[in-house]
C-alpha cells in the first residue's frame, strides 16, 4: 500500500512501499479537462454527457469517446499530458496508442503517487476543471469506498484492474479539505497480497481512515 498527499505548490509526502503504478481510469480525469480545454470551456452537451459517464460512472466507452474527439491518438495522448503538466506533474508520460489489448491507451500510464497527489492540489486551481471536479463530486454510489467514505472529501476518482499477472491494483485520486480547513491533493494505492480487487478496496479503505486520523493541518487554501 502506498498514500501521497501535497499541498498547491508543495512538494507531496509520500508514506508506504508502493509508490504508483498505472493509473487506471483516475487517468480519465486529465483526459476530460483535455476535452474542456479543446472547447474553450464551453464543452457541448454531449461532451457534458460522456464527461458525466466517464467519471460518475467510470464507463470506459465514454471516456473513450472523449479521448477520440481530442484528434488522433498523438495529438490526444499530447493534449492529456500537457493537462498534467499544467497541474504540476513534470513527469508521467501518456501513451499514444494501446499498450494491452482490451485496455484503454491512456489508462495505461504510469503514475506515481506523488505525482498524482501534486496534480490533484492543482485542480481547484487550474482553469477548465470546474465541471470536472463537480462530477468528481457526483461518483455513483457503487464507487465510494477509500476516500469516498470520508466526509472531507471533496472530489475524487478510483482506477482499478488487473496486471499481467491477474493481481489487482486500486487506486483513488482526490481534493480533500483537513481538519483545519485547509486543502490537499491525496493519492491512495494498493496491490494486495492476495490479488483481489474485494482486498483492493478494503485496504483503501484502511488507509482512508488513516489519513482521516493522522493528517490534519498543513495544506493551504491559495491558488
Amino acid at each position: 500500500m502506498g498514500l501521497a498527499y501535497a499541498s498547491f505548490g508543495q512538494p507531496a509526502r509520500s508514506f508506504g512501499n508502493l509508490s504508483g503504478g498505472v493509473g487506471w481510469s483516475t487517468t480519465k480525469i486529465p483526459v476530460a479537462i483535455a476535452a474542456v480545454t479543446q472547447a474553450g470551456g464551453h464543452p457541448s452537451q454531449a461532451t457534458l454527457g460522456q464527461m458525466r459517464l466517464a467519471i460518475t460512472e467510470s464507463d470506459n466507452n465514454a471516456a473513450m469517446a472523449l479521448w477520440a474527439g481530442l484528434g488522433s491518438p498523438t495529438t490526444a495522448a499530447a493534449r492529456t499530458q500537457a493537462v498534467l503538466r499544467l497541474g504540476g506533474d513534470t513527469t508521467t508520460v501518456v501513451p499514444s496508442q494501446v499498450l494491452r489489448p482490451g485496455y484503454t491507451p491512456f489508462g495505461q500510464s504510469n503514475w506515481s503517487l506523488t505525482a498524482q497527489a501534486t496534480f490533484a492540489a492543482s485542480l481547484p486551481c487550474m482553469a477548465n476543471t470546474s465541471q470536472v471536479l463537480d462530477l468528481m463530486g457526483q461518483i455513483t454510489s457503487s464507487q465510494r469506498w477509500g476516500i469516498g467514505t470520508l466526509a472531507n472529501t471533496v472530489a475524487f476518482k478510483g482506477g482499478w484492474g488487473p496486471g499481467t499477472d491477474g493481481a489487482y491494483l486500486v487506486r483513488q485520486m482526490a481534493v480533500v479539505h483537513l481538519g483545519d480547513g485547509t486543502r490537499i491533493g491525496l493519492a491512495l494505492a494498493a496491490r494486495p497480497a492476495d490479488g483481489s480487487f474485494e482486498t483492493g478496496i478494503s485496504d483503501l479503505n484502511a488507509l482512508a481512515g488513516w489519513v482521516a486520523a493522522n493528517i490534519r493541518s498543513g495544506g493551504t487554501n491559495r491558488c
